[in-house]
């Protein structure tokens, strides 16, 4: 499931077309219900009380994707990624 980032460079990224088919097996069309995909990332927002209530009250399903090594494929992200947070 890991690639080589696109365009070269040290590390390595989770591929976008594997994430995405995991990402649809809990995820089907159309959604049953209000519901947000977060990417745990360090760049993303700080989680925070505040913010977790406010996703609760707006979502009744999470799904969490935790990325390794470097990353995560950026097509993936712009397709499927609501929120990157970093715990």
């Amino acid at each position: 499931v890991d690639d080589t980032p696109y365009g070269g460079g040290e590390g390595m990224l989770l591929k976008a077309d594997v994430l995405y088919d995991a990402w649809k097996s809990v995820n089907p069309d159309p959604p049953p219900r209000p519901r947000a995909t977060i990417l745990l990332s360090p760049q993303g927002k700080l989680l925070t009380q505040e913010l977790a209530k406010d996703l609760i009250s707006q979502y009744s399903q999470l799904t969490l994707v935790c990325g390794h090594y470097e990353g995560v494929d950026e097509r993936f992200i712009d397709h499927c990624v609501d929120y990157e947070i970093s715990i």
